[in-house]
């Protein structure tokens, strides 16, 4: 149950909000984790058990949660691996680095590749 709901909020956040409000974490929680189970008989026999039991309905909801962040920083990552290379900024000391995603983000030079800041 948890694994289906995890990835289902991993989905979430990639097609539908990448920062779904703290305030509304467990109504979604809740909502992804019996929309990911409903189709399956066992475990929405199971989803109903839980439902009843606090810690573990609150523990679900606190992994489920977590797949949030660990996309975003998924994201991160790729980014700090493919954006360098990809604007040729890898090898630029720090005020250069500055200047030129200064130049990128005020002139939305960023949305294309095939830039050479130099």
């Amino acid at each position: 149950i948890a694994i289906f709901a995890h990835k289902a909020m991993r989905l979430h956040v990639a097609t539908v909000n990448s920062f779904p409000s703290a305030l509304d974490r467990e109504e979604l929680c809740w909502d992804l984790l019996v929309s990911s189970t409903r189709d399956n008989e066992v475990l929405w026999e199971k989803m109903l058990l839980i439902q009843s039991d606090d810690d573990l309905k609150a523990y679900l909801i606190d992994y489920t949660w977590k797949a949030a962040g660990q996309l975003r920083g998924d994201f991160v990552a790729k980014t700090h691996i493919s954006v360098p290379s990809t604007y040729g900024i890898g090898e630029l000391k720090h005020e250069e680095l500055e200047k030129a995603i200064r130049w990128m983000l005020e002139e939305a030079r960023f949305i294309h590749g095939g830039i050479d800041i130099k």
